[in-house]
Order: structure tokens, then sequence, then C-alpha cells
């Protein structure tokens, strides 16, 4: 019954003291009852433990269903991609980025990530506390080539996997994979015979 309804009657003419038990049977507090699945039905309880001794009076019961909210938490991963090579990224490299969490079609948290080399990212703020069936997802800002062995090395494009769904009671990730490439340029030389200046490509 909900909250303000009238009460109901559920038994007439039961004899004065009887005793009655009441009980709620739990079977019928389907989810699909509730909104999404962020909400969970909680124990019912049931006043006077359910019991109760009929009396000259009529006597009312409540039911009391409480409602749970369901959450939890998201995060970001920095990785190196396979077949890096070993040295070429600094082990103080520092990368960030952003992140975004949207529930109901509304965003309801935001903020940046920061990393030092790969692993497990820092959130700001933190992504926790978040409604079950919330989606995350994260980019990440152009990494500084100061994080590479040397200018001979650049940054390519990141991958960033798909968007996760944060469900109660876990952590999903978001990873953000990078991986350097070689630089290559061209060299000039000039060779000069008996004076006069030859150009020599390679």
């Amino acid at each position: 019954m909900a909250a303000g309804a009238d009460p109901i009657t559920l038994v007439e003419g039961v004899p004065t003291g009887w005793d009655c038990v009441v009980a709620e049977d739990g079977a019928s507090l389907t989810q699909a009852l509730l909104v999404d699945r962020s909400f969970a039905w909680g124990t019912p309880s049931v006043s006077q433990d359910g019991e109760y001794t009929v009396g000259s009076e009529s006597q009312t019961v409540t039911v009391t269903n409480p409602i749970e909210r369901r959450t939890g938490s998201f995060g970001v991963t920095k990785a190196l991609k396979a077949g890096t090579p070993e040295g070429v990224v600094n082990d103080d490299a520092v990368f960030t980025g952003d992140y975004q969490c949207v529930y109901n079609d509304e965003a309801i948290q935001s903020g940046t990530w920061t990393v030092t080399g790969a692993g497990a990212a820092t959130l700001d703020p933190a992504a926790t506390g978040l409604p079950a069936s919330t989606i995350c997802s994260a980019t990440e800002d152009e990494p500084s080539e100061d994080g590479l062995v040397d200018a001979g090395w650049t940054w390519l494009d990141p991958d960033v996997s798909d968007p996760v769904t944060v469900e109660s009671g876990s952590t999903p990730i978001v990873t953000v994979s990078n991986a350097p490439k070689r630089v290559y340029g061209s060299l000039k030389v000039t060779k000069v015979f008996d004076g006069d200046e030859v150009a020599l490509e390679d």
C-alpha cells in the first residue's frame, strides 16, 4: 500500500481474542515496480512484529517497504600498448584527461583524471556513489612529448575503450592506451669537388 493510502480491511468477522500474524509476501515486490535498477527493495517491516490479538475495536497493521539506492564507482586506467619499446616512455611521464558520467540522460558528474606512468588514474572528484545504470566515458589530453626519451619519438593517437555501465558494488574501468612512434627525417649532404658544390641527398 502506497504511503498515505487509505487502510484496507483484510479480514472481517474475526472472533475477539484470536491471535493473528501479518506478514508480507516478498515475491510481490518485483524490480518492475521501481523506476530502474539503481533502486531496490529493502527488508519490509510490520508494526508490532505482525502479531496482533483481535479486540472489540478494529486495529491497523502498518507494513513498511523501504527502498534502497544501488550505487557503484567508476575508474580510468592508463596502459602502454603492447610492443612499446623499453625505455622510450619515461617512468615519470604524466597523462591527463577528462571523464563524464550520465544517468537518465543527464550528466550527473564530471571531472579530470591524472596518472604518472601506467596504472590506475586519480579522478578529481572521485567517481563514487554513482547510481547503477550510470554510463561513464573518458577522453585524454594530448600527452606531452616530455614523456618520451628524446625528440626521435612522438605519440600516436590514443585508444580509449568504450563507455562503461556502473552496477551495484562494482567499479568498471575505461582504459586509455598510448604508444610512441619513431620520427624520421631526411639528410642532405653537400660534397665539394675542386671548388664546385655537389648536393647529394639521402
